[in-house]
């Protein structure tokens, strides 16, 4: 590898370190877990890497915007947010039309008990019934691969918006 290339190298490790370190201050105390931490600086680091044109935080609405520059969206991230009567991890907004949950399910507060199972199936059908997606990532899977559970999130939203395009 020559000089540039290298440099080069080094300077793209340096921007996203300086990233990754940005949104790490901005996110601390917008999350209630390590996981969903560990899920949303995963989400804005590939976003920021790969295919986000810019990010911004509104402290004061809780909500992260993200504007998608490969696809014309933009894209609302709400963590901790309210819907009927449950607080959701995440509400993930694409372009004020469809709206998608995530839900960080840890150990120790999902599927350890019949009656956490119970409680979250009903709770998914709640939001079903209202036309919400929800996507759900056990704490294993985003402890273990959180790029891998971000790039299975972007291909649900490529494929909406495909669909809703006609592509």
């Amino acid at each position: 590898m020559g000089k540039d290339t290298t440099d080069k190298i080094k300077e793209a490790k340096n921007n996203l370190l300086a990233d990754l370190e940005y949104y790490l201050d901005e996110i601390t105390g917008l999350t209630q877990s390590p996981i969903e931490e560990l899920f949303l600086l995963s989400f804005l680091s590939v976003c920021s890497y790969y295919w986000f044109d810019s990010t911004c935080y509104d402290a004061g609405r809780n909500i992260i915007m993200v504007k998608a520059v490969l696809y014309g969206r933009n894209i609302f991230i709400v963590p901790q947010h309210k819907i009927c009567k449950y607080r959701v991890d995440f509400l993930f907004v694409l372009n004020n039309e469809k709206q998608f949950i995530v839900e960080c399910d840890g150990h120790d507060f999902h599927e350890k008990t019949k009656k956490q199972v119970t409680k979250d199936k009903s709770r998914e059908r709640e939001f079903v019934k209202i036309g919400l997606t929800v996507v759900r990532f056990s704490g294993s899977e985003i402890y273990n691969s959180p790029f891998k559970c971000v790039r299975d999130l972007e291909d649900m939203f490529i494929n909406y918006w495909s669909a809703k395009d006609g592509k």
